[in-house]
C-alpha cells in the first residue's frame, strides 16, 4: 500500500471517531489540544494526521483502539476488543499460566473493560517576565578574535 493511501486511511479514521464522538471541529480541535486550522486542513486533505495528532486522540479517547486508528486493524473501540481478550485469557493457555485477567498485566493486557479513566484537560498558564534588554553583545572572528560592544542605558 503506498504511502498516500495510507494517510488517507488514517485521516478517514480521524473523521470517523469525531462522527462517532459527535464534535464539530472547534469541539474535536480543543478536545485533543490542537488547532481549529489543523483540524481544517486535515478534513480538506491538504495535510494529513501526524503522530502527534494521533497520539493526542489515544490518550484524549482512551477507549480507542491504537491498532485500528494507525493501522486499521481491528475494532475501533478496546471495549469491542477487550471483550474478545478477555474471554481467551480466562481459559488456561499453552504455557500454562493461569488465565485470569489480572494476572495478564505483565504481558501488555493491562486495560481492564470499563476502567477508562476519564481524560484530564491542562492548560499552561504563562506569567508575564519582567522585560529583558541587550546589555553587551560579543562578536566571535573565525581567527579567534572578538569584539565586545557594551550598550549605554537609556532613560525612558
Amino acid at each position: 500500500m503506498d504511502e498516500v493511501n495510507m494517510k488517507e486511511q488514517v485521516k478517514q479514521r480521524v473523521l470517523a471517531v469525531m462522527e462517532q464522538e459527535q464534535l464539530s471541529d472547534a469541539q474535536f480541535a480543543e478536545a485533543i489540544g490542537i488547532s481549529r486550522g489543523a483540524v481544517s486542513q486535515i478534513k480538506s486533505g491538504r495535510s494529513y494526521p501526524s503522530l502527534d495528532v494521533a497520539l493526542k486522540i489515544l490518550d484524549r479517547f482512551p477507549s480507542l483502539n491504537p491498532d485500528w486508528l494507525l493501522l486499521g486493524k481491528g475494532e475501533m473501540r478496546r471495549e469491542q476488543m477487550d471483550t474478545t481478550v478477555q474471554s481467551a485469557l480466562t481459559t488456561e493457555n499453552s504455557t500454562g499460566l493461569p488465565g485470569d485477567y489480572e494476572n495478564r498485566t505483565h504481558f501488555g493486557v493491562g486495560n481492564i473493560p470499563g476502567n477508562a479513566q476519564p481524560a484530564v484537560v491542562e492548560r499552561i498558564v504563562y506569567k508575564d517576565a519582567p522585560a529583558k534588554s541587550i546589555s553587551k553583545i560579543v562578536v566571535f572572528y573565525s581567527d579567534n578574535t572578538f569584539d565586545t560592544f557594551v550598550l549605554e542605558k537609556r532613560e525612558d
